[in-house]
């Protein structure tokens, strides 16, 4: 399998004054103010693409500490460059969505068992077992295949919003 890293490779949609397109963690913390949102299509898979971006912040900058900080970076100068520039650096590996050791946000010892999560987990759109979407007619035994993209949005989506099984 062909590695997929969410620091450099673009996966997290985001709106700019020419249109929707996918860019890397990187990209959109390096250069905030080139992006006039993300564009995400689900409210709560926006949520979670936020939550991952301001962890990165806070732990590369060791905080901030308090809501006056916080406001400084969003309103104010914004932040140290070089230290966002640092912390993807030195955690470039751990950001490996495909790790034979350490895939991004994923368990590799589930792989394999029989109670193992299916695709559903990933697409909660999409019906399971003997429970059914309102809207939808795909389920998980159809041939549902993921971009490396698309399944890093899934993966962020159900761990950041405490779905994951």
């Amino acid at each position: 399998m062909s590695g997929f890293n969410l620091v450099d490779d673009p996966w997290v949609p985001v709106r700019t004054g020419e249109g929707g397109r996918a860019a890397s963690v990187r990209e959109i913390l390096m250069g905030p103010e080139r992006f006039i949102a993300l564009d995400a299509g689900e409210v709560d898979e926006h949520f979670a693409l936020l939550r991952l971006l301001t962890t990165i912040v806070n732990r590369a900058l060791h905080g901030p500490a308090t809501a006056d900080e916080w406001a400084d970076i969003a309103y104010g100068g914004g932040y140290d460059v070089a230290a966002i520039q640092a912390y993807l650096d030195r955690w470039r590996t751990r950001f490996e969505l495909f790790d034979p050791e350490r895939p991004f946000l994923q368990y590799p010892e589930l792989a394999g068992r029989k109670d193992a999560p299916t695709l559903a987990v990933l697409l909660p759109s999409i019906s399971s077992g003997n429970a059914v979407t309102l809207f939808s007619h795909a389920c998980e035994r159809d041939r549902i295949a993921l971009t490396p993209a698309a399944a890093a949005r899934g993966l962020v989506h159900v761990v950041l919003n405490g779905r994951g099984t």
